[in-house]
C-alpha cells in the first residue's frame, strides 16, 4: 500500500503545482481583458455587456484567490494530541468522499453528450485544413471559438476534478500519511474555488448568449432561430451542471471547517 500512497500524493502534489500558475496566470488574463474593456468603453455600455464584466472580475478574483490559497493548505497539519477525534472521523469522511465523487460523476452526466454535439458542430461547419494554412483571417475565426470553448472547459475540469479528488483522498484515507491533511486542505480549495469559477463563466456566457438570442430571434430567419435554440439549450445544460457541481464542492468546504480544530496553521 505505501507504493500506492506515494504514487498518488505524488501525482495530487504535481496537480496542484501546475494548477496554481495556471489559475493566476488565468485571473490576470481575465482581470487585464475586463479592465481594458472597462477602461475604454466605461460609459455608455449595454447592460448585459457591462453584466459581463463583472462577471468576468468575479471569476478574475475567484481563479486568483483560489491560486494564492493551494500553498497556504499545504501547510495544514493533523494534531496527533486529539487522538479520540483523529479515530472517530475517518469513516464518515470516507463516507462522504464516496458519496460526494458518485454525486460529482451523476451532476456531470450531460457533459459527453455537450461534447460530442461540439465537436460534431465544429467538424460540421469549419474547414480546419483551410485553417491550418498561414491566412491574415484564420487567427479571427479562431478566436471566438476558442473564447466560447472555455466555459465549458473550465466546467468540465471542475467535474473531473470533483470525481477524481474525493476518490483519491479514499485511496490515502486508511494509511493517512503526513500528506494526506495538507492535500485534503489543498483539494478542498481547489474544487471550491474551480466550482466557483464554472458557475461564474457559465453564468455570463448564458447572460451574453440569452441577449444574443434576443437579437437573432429577431431577425425571423429559420436557421438563425434554429442556432440560437441551440445556444440556448447548450449554455443553460452548462449553468445547470455548474449549479450541480457546487453541492460536491460545498460538501469539501464543509468537511474542512469540520477537520480544522484539529490542524495547525
Amino acid at each position: 500500500m505505501k507504493p500506492v500512497r506515494l504514487a498518488v500524493e505524488s501525482l495530487l502534489l504535481a496537480g496542484f503545482f501546475v494548477a496554481r500558475p495556471a489559475l493566476v496566470l488565468q485571473a490576470l488574463a481575465f482581470g487585464t481583458a475586463a479592465a481594458a474593456a472597462w477602461t475604454v468603453a466605461s460609459s455608455g455600455l449595454p447592460g448585459w455587456v457591462a453584466q459581463a464584466l463583472v462577471s468576468a472580475s468575479m471569476l478574475s478574483a475567484t481563479l486568483f484567490v483560489t491560486g494564492l490559497l493551494l500553498p497556504i493548505a499545504r501547510r495544514w497539519e493533523q494534531r496527533d494530541a486529539d487522538q479520540r477525534a483523529t479515530e472517530m472521523w475517518p469513516i464518515p469522511f470516507g463516507l462522504t468522499l464516496l458519496l460526494l465523487a458518485g454525486l460529482a460523476l451523476y451532476s456531470a452526466s450531460p457533459l459527453p453528450t455537450l461534447w460530442s454535439e461540439i465537436a460534431s458542430r465544429l467538424n460540421g461547419n469549419i474547414d480546419w485544413g483551410d485553417l491550418s494554412r498561414p491566412a491574415p483571417n484564420a487567427g479571427v475565426i479562431l478566436l471566438p471559438i476558442l473564447i466560447g470553448l472555455m466555459v465549458p472547459a473550465l466546467v468540465s475540469v471542475a467535474a473531473l476534478s470533483a470525481i477524481v479528488l474525493p476518490l483519491a483522498l479514499l485511496v490515502l484515507l486508511p494509511s493517512r500519511g503526513p500528506r494526506f491533511m495538507p492535500l485534503v486542505g489543498m483539494s478542498a480549495v481547489f474544487q471550491a474555488g474551480i466550482t466557483l469559477a464554472g458557475w461564474l463563466a457559465s453564468r455570463t456566457l448564458s447572460g451574453l448568449v440569452s441577449a444574443a438570442g434576443t437579437l437573432m430571434r429577431d431577425s425571423g430567419d429559420a436557421e438563425v432561430l434554429q442556432v440560437a435554440d441551440q445556444l440556448t439549450q447548450a449554455s443553460g445544460l452548462l449553468e445547470g451542471t455548474a449549479v450541480a457541481l457546487l453541492a460536491p464542492a460545498l460538501g469539501f468546504v464543509a468537511w474542512l471547517v469540520v477537520l480544522h480544530p484539529w490542524r495547525n496553521s
